[in-house]
């Protein structure tokens, strides 16, 4: 076995490697770039300067975030090597000697005052969201997938759950396609898709949208899924013409970071004939709301081929019901609604139609 070594003034505590580069945190001075990539003629591209001690470095992306003692958290743009910039900054409490990130989020041993989360989905702008007192003496923090921290605790290890504090949920479906048989004229076809949470928070089904004509769904109302834990859906393929047909489903969700999840049907019947064919549903929708995104009061449109019952509502990301703009019996025409947002946050909401046996969603931005 060869050595090779990188040596320079000062202690070096941690070090963190990505894309053939090496982030060595220093006791003093900050943190020193090291092009790794021939391993026998390591290579200093950069260097970080800072007034405290960096105990524990973490990368991702083209950011380097740094436990910098009684600096608290330092994140640093690494993207040009050669010239890493500061960026943002977050003092804690006490003096940060370890981090582990997860996600959005930044886990920082902060000495005696125990494990402080911070969000960093904003590197510019880094925001503490809570905290655990552990028992001990933070030394240091991991955290894994499947949401734990394990801490070393001065004298003990500590093992804690996060899924509590926020994290985003997951779906995950049971088939990207749901192929179904070849029916007889008169027959119906059911297929089962399931759907999992294997994200940290619960996940929310707001909308199971098909295109289609000769597909439908049982979905009937919006649904709360906990970590892991499953919600099925039963597609329904009910032929009203001879053909091949090729549908999609649309799973609408309070998953902001990833996209729906779509699945594909596909469907054949041969000399299928439907006498109760009928083209009434086709005709309640949904229009785009107007503006989209909007600044504080948004219009809404809808039609009605007929005198019906419609409920129109307003959710947010979490569920919670944030206006119930309309619910009962209209004239049957083009309707329009104003829905005024002056009292929300900033965010992503949900209108919700439900009408003529059918469900509509529709995603809405408020931006202040």
């Amino acid at each position: 076995m060869k050595l090779v070594l990188y040596d320079d003034a000062g202690r070096f505590h941690d070090v963190a490697i990505l894309n053939d580069i090496a982030y060595l945190a220093k006791s003093i001075n900050g943190m020193h770039i090291v092009n790794v990539s021939d391993p026998e003629n390591p290579e200093l591209l950069g260097h970080f300067e800072t007034s405290g001690s960096i105990r524990d470095v973490s990368v991702s992306g083209d950011f380097a975030y740094l436990a910098a003692y009684d600096e608290g958290l330092q994140v640093v743009d690494i993207s040009d090597p050669a010239n890493p910039v500061e960026v943002g900054h977050y003092r804690t409490p006490r003096a940060v000697r370890g981090i582990s990130l997860a996600g959005n989020y930044a886990f920082l041993a902060d000495s005696e005052n125990g494990i402080r989360v911070v969000n960093i989905s904003n590197p510019e702008n880094p925001e503490e969201v809570g905290f655990y007192d552990t028992r001990g003496y933070s030394w240091s923090v991991t955290s894994s997938e499947d949401g734990f921290i394990y801490v070393a605790d001065k004298y003990e290890l500590g093992i804690y759950r996060y899924w509590e504090l926020g994290l985003d949920p997951r779906p995950v479906i049971s088939a990207d396609t749901l192929n179904f048989e070849q029916l007889e004229p008169g027959l119906t076809d059911t297929l089962t898709l399931t759907v999992r949470n294997v994200g940290q928070e619960r996940l929310i089904v707001f909308d199971a949208i098909v295109e289609g004509e000769q597909f439908s769904t049982d979905f009937a109302h919006l649904t709360r899924i906990e970590y892991d834990s499953t919600f099925d859906i039963s597609v329904i393929f009910t032929p009203e013409a001879p053909g091949d047909f090729e549908g999609t489903l649309t799973l609408v969700t309070n998953d902001i970071i990833n996209d729906f999840p779509v699945v594909t049907l596909l469907g054949s019947c041969q000399n299928c004939v439907n006498e109760n064919q009928s083209t009434i549903l086709k005709e309640f929708n949904l229009e785009s709301a107007y503006p989209n995104p909007f600044n504080s009061t948004i219009t809404v449109t809808y039609s009605l081929p007929e005198t019906s019952t419609a409920t129109l509502k307003v959710y947010d990301l979490s569920g919670r019901l944030k206006s119930g703009v309309f619910d009962g019996m209209q004239q049957a025409g083009v309707q329009t609604v104003t829905v005024n947002a002056d009292a929300w946050a900033s965010g992503l909401y949900f209108v919700r139609l439900d009408t003529g046996g059918r469900v509509f969603t529709q995603k809405i931005m408020l931006i202040r």
